[in-house]
């Protein structure tokens, strides 16, 4: 009921307010009487930054497939004051001829602007929530209207560039659907189709000294007609820097730059790392890198030359791979029981392999890894001792390899001899006459009763005991 109130009030004050006169550019199909009308309530229709005023027109269409057809207008004989209300024919079936619009097809809108004598195409409805936005018959659109005139292009004021740099637009358009900048040469732009793009000169740019940019506008859908403007860039020679190509060297070593520029003033060599440079003003010099930059393992290093005006500064980058120099460690000198085998702890760094040798007749299970195991020879037994060396192969471009030693003692087997069996006359006791070798000391034990004055000694005298004299003998 709501609704039904506020288009009765709308209606009421929109044809009290309206003094429609004929219509001097748009037609409608139809003739006298419109057949189940649907009534349009338009609140306001502007026009670029105005309203419309006497004498413009407001159309709508009915589109239907690839045909528009005016199946209503009003002429306005001033600026809306509320609202004006006109209507569009439903087509009659009674009548072959087509002489409205058909329920539920789109509908459009334009205007006819007096003062100009133009037909303005770009007329944007917004609708009050809840009236028709397509055709129905009998019913109503409230509803108001927006147009906007052609598109417009200013590309901007001629200016220069430096051949290196990039050069940010400063385009301009009114009532476009979308822009587009083209060159004339054969450079290329960020994004083509924003206002402020941003252009770097091709090599044919560059050659020719100047190229034209064009900047154009594309009209509003339905409008067609684009508008377009140029500015000339002239392109002014720059510095430029060459800091040679990638390259890597050995941690222990220097290294050797041989950069080259053009059109500078002067050049200088930077390092974010921390190293230094023989002379950093010279193109070719050398550079020493720093503890961090050889932790790192690469060193990036800046050639800048400075341009001569109005063109800025060039600059070029190096990095350089820094291989560290091999380290080996043979692990801690070590003892061994003569007929044990040793695995050794070897620990190395910056190698291309690792390889064990000895200085004696022993062999290793595997002398490329450093885990290797080291079986004594005949000869390291005899000698007590063995150096082992491990040798870590430098990583090209260093070329000197690391190595280091560790000694292995080698303990030859203990050995023991109680001596030969004997006997002894009951009551007597046996001085026993043993031998032993690479040993840490000695211990007698017996099977029996008897006692040792002193079992600690080689020589040391036993006494039998009871049960050894009843049994006869003892061990």
């Amino acid at each position: 009921m709501k609704k039904l109130h506020l288009i009765a009030l709308v209606l009421s004050l929109s044809l009290g307010a309206l003094n429609a006169v004929k219509a001097q550019h748009f037609t409608p199909v139809y003739t006298g009487n419109p057949y189940q009308a649907m009534n349009f309530v338009v609140s306001s229709a502007a026009l670029d930054a105005g309203n419309l005023g006497t004498g413009d027109e407001i159309a709508v269409f009915d589109v239907d497939g690839g045909s528009q057809i005016c199946v209503g207008s009003i002429v306005l004989t001033g600026p809306i004051s509320g609202n004006v209300v006109f209507a569009a024919a439903t087509d009659d079936p009674l009548t072959p001829a087509k002489d409205g619009f058909t329920q539920g097809n789109t509908i459009i809108y334009r205007y006819w602007d007096n003062s100009a004598g133009v037909e303005i195409v770009c007329v944007s409805p917004t609708y009050v929530p809840g009236y028709n936005e397509v055709y129905t018959s009998l019913g109503t659109a409230v509803l108001s209207l927006t147009g906007i005139t052609s598109p417009t292009a200013n590309a901007g004021a001629d200016d220069d560039v430096c051949e290196t740099d990039g050069y940010t637009l400063s385009g301009t358009a009114t009532n476009q659907s979308s822009v587009t900048w083209t060159t004339s040469g054969d450079g290329t732009f960020d994004n083509a189709n924003i206002l402020n793009a941003t252009y770097t000169p091709g090599s044919g740019d560059i050659s020719a000294g100047t190229v034209t940019l064009t900047l154009t506008a594309y009209a509003i859908a339905p409008c067609t007609d684009d508008a377009s403007d140029d500015m000339v860039l002239t392109i002014v020679d720059a510095a430029t820097a060459n800091a040679g190509p990638d390259g890597d060297m050995c941690s222990t070593g220097t290294y050797s730059l041989s950069g080259s520029a053009t059109n500078y003033s002067s050049v200088l060599w930077t390092s974010s790392g921390g190293g230094t440079f023989g002379n950093a003003s010279q193109l070719s010099t050398t550079y020493t890198p720093s503890a961090s930059e050889i932790s790192a393992g690469s060193a990036t290093l800046t050639l800048t030359a400075y341009g001569n005006a109005p063109c800025g500064d060039a600059t070029d980058q190096i990095t350089i791979t820094i291989q560290g120099a091999p380290t080996a460690n043979a692990g801690s000198d070590a003892s061994i029981c003569e007929g044990s085998d040793y695995t050794l702890s070897g620990s190395a760094t910056n190698y291309n392999s690792v390889t064990w040798s000895t200085a004696g007749d022993g062999t290793f299970d595997n002398v490329n890894i450093l885990g290797a195991t080291y079986t004594p020879g005949s000869g390291d037994i005899a000698a007590g001792s063995v150096v082992l060396t491990l040798t870590a192969e430098a990583v090209s471009p260093c070329a000197v390899d690391a190595a280091d030693d560790m000694t292995l003692s080698i303990q030859g087997a203990p050995t023991a001899n109680a001596g030969s069996d004997a006997s002894v006359c009951e009551g007597s006791s046996y001085t026993l006459s043993g031998s032993a070798t690479n040993y840490n000391s000695v211990t007698w034990s017996t099977v029996g009763d008897g006692t040792f004055d002193n079992v600690n000694i080689l020589g040391a005298t036993y006494t039998p005991g009871s049960a050894d004299i009843a049994a006869g003998s003892v061990v």
